[in-house]
């Protein structure tokens, strides 16, 4: 299946212009821009303080102790043009087969369409906050004309923690099915970051359990997958990756 983007009144498609991370990103900004959702700041880099007697998850950097640890990463910065005008960044990729498969096989028909595009703003605020119910009120009022289907709290996926916490938009970004799903800044660092369920790594492993057999049936890979210690290994090399990068 050959996917396209519209840039403006030309369909290119994906396979001529390489539809890298850095084109779905430009896109997505043009997209939400054109419907005044946000200014593009530009890239600059961002701190969060992890707790790690806590797995890692986000703190505050006024509540730092002697088990805080620091990290910088490089970020498109945005900022909500309504009021409250809260500030944040944007992440974008192009989801995988694999990912568009998994998820119509759960779909109850399988006429309708999976998301193409990932796109994630993150907000530097809590979730619950007044500051969280403001921005993602301001961002339903600009991208309210633009759902191919309601919006919605949370993820759809049973597999996510309960822990994450987001708002969803399903939209057509210039001709594609994009999610754009709105984050607070605990999530999206817990995401990123920590040791607990809510990881992302941990959340893909969840979600491939239910297609593993499938994929890699065990009569010709001589691993039973339903078995408690196979299961155990996987999670503990997660584990083992997530905290080996705090060592480095």
């Amino acid at each position: 299946m050959v996917n396209e983007l519209l840039y403006g009144v030309h369909r290119v498609p994906v396979s001529r212009c390489g539809g890298t991370r850095e084109q779905l990103l430009e896109a997505a900004l043009s997209f939400l821009k054109a419907r005044e959702v946000l200014v593009d700041e530009g890239e600059g880099v961002r701190s969060v303080a992890l707790n790690s007697q806590d797995g890692y998850t986000h703190t505050h950097f006024d509540e730092c102790g002697e088990a805080t640890i620091h990290r910088q990463f490089v970020v498109r910065r945005i900022r909500l043009i309504k009021k409250p005008r809260i500030s944040g960044w944007i992440e974008v990729r192009r989801k995988t087969p694999l990912s568009q498969w998994m998820k119509l096989s759960r779909l109850k028909a399988w006429q309708q369409i999976p998301d193409m595009i990932g796109i994630r703003i993150v907000l530097d605020c809590e979730h619950n906050s007044p500051s969280w119910h403001a921005g993602i009120c301001a961002i339903d009022e600009c991208l309210s004309q633009s759902l191919w289907k309601k919006a919605s709290s949370g993820s759809e996926s049973l597999d996510c923690s309960s822990t994450f916490h987001c708002r969803r938009f399903p939209v057509q970004v210039y001709g594609e099915c994009g999610d754009i799903q709105i984050l607070p800044i605990e999530t999206a660092v817990n995401t990123r970051w920590s040791l607990t369920e809510v990881n992302d790594r941990f959340y893909r492993l969840r979600r491939l359990e239910r297609f593993r057999e499938l994929l890699r049936p065990s009569h010709l890979f001589g691993v039973d997958w339903k078995t408690p210690a196979v299961r155990e290994r996987q999670r503990k090399k997660i584990l083992y990756d997530l905290v080996k990068q705090f060592k480095d």
